[in-house]
């Protein structure tokens, strides 16, 4: 538990996370149209409210989540900190460290997920097993990747889930060992600034792409827009 509240940065478990100040999380442009956020004096991306979430870090967290709109395209997108993926009950670093704990550093299930509270090792052993299957293939796992790698399709197999682990650390860190100190690099450098949308992935600088298209997740073609904005602040 030590170990992974390191990781994560989630040292100190009673304190609670806090909606971020507006100017810090707006973003610059549009990942929709493009058009910028301050134009001739003139603010384009205005504040949209909140909405309220939790999140395992890997205690139980409600967080606040800042909403925008843009009012060149009248389209809406919400700013969640880098290391929290849509759709996803546990923080982005969270699911990556029992993953390599468990297909890359052999741990058993139940010791590589001792930290989630799950009722036993029959569901430590499933949700392990989800999650391998679908890295690199869910737009919410990292699946904006796959590709790139020529990974199109989930697998169950324990030794392609530890090469796709290995690759995915290869691809983001330009190194192919990955381990249990390189987890938060790989999702520092990995999810800032990325957009989700219906069941797609794409850099927000980059604009929304016309014809890459990536298959759509099960149970995520609504995935709200999504941008990632850095972590939300600590207290002190």
């Amino acid at each position: 538990m030590q170990t992974l509240q390191r990781v994560v940065g989630w040292d100190k478990p009673e304190i609670e996370l806090v909606v971020p100040p507006i100017e810090d999380v707006r973003p610059s442009r549009c990942p929709h149209c493009q058009h910028p956020a301050w134009l001739d004096d003139v603010l384009w991306i205005i504040g949209h409210g909140t909405y309220t979430r939790t999140v395992f870090v890997p205690q139980k967290r409600w967080i606040e989540v800042r909403r925008f709109l843009c009012k060149k395209c009248r389209k809406t997108m919400s700013v969640l900190g880098h290391w929290i993926l849509p759709r996803r009950r546990y923080a982005a670093t969270v699911i990556l460290y029992c993953l390599v704990a468990y297909f890359i550093l052999g741990q058993m299930a139940r010791s590589a997920t001792e930290s989630l509270g799950l009722q036993g090792p029959k569901q430590a052993w499933g949700i392990l097993r989800r999650w391998g299957a679908e890295l690199l293939v869910s737009m919410t796992l990292w699946g904006w990747y796959g590709p790139r790698l020529g990974i199109r399709e989930a697998t169950v197999d324990r030794e392609e889930i530890r090469i796709r682990l290995e690759r995915l650390g290869c691809e983001v860190l330009g190194q192919p060992e990955i381990d249990l100190d390189t987890v938060s690099s790989v999702v520092d450098r990995s999810l800032p600034g990325m957009v989700f949308h219906e069941g797609r992935a794409w850099l927000a600088a980059h604009g929304r792409p016309e014809s890459e298209a990536a298959s759509t997740p099960s149970g995520a073609s609504d995935l709200p827009n999504t941008i990632g904005g850095g972590p939300l602040p600590t207290p002190t």
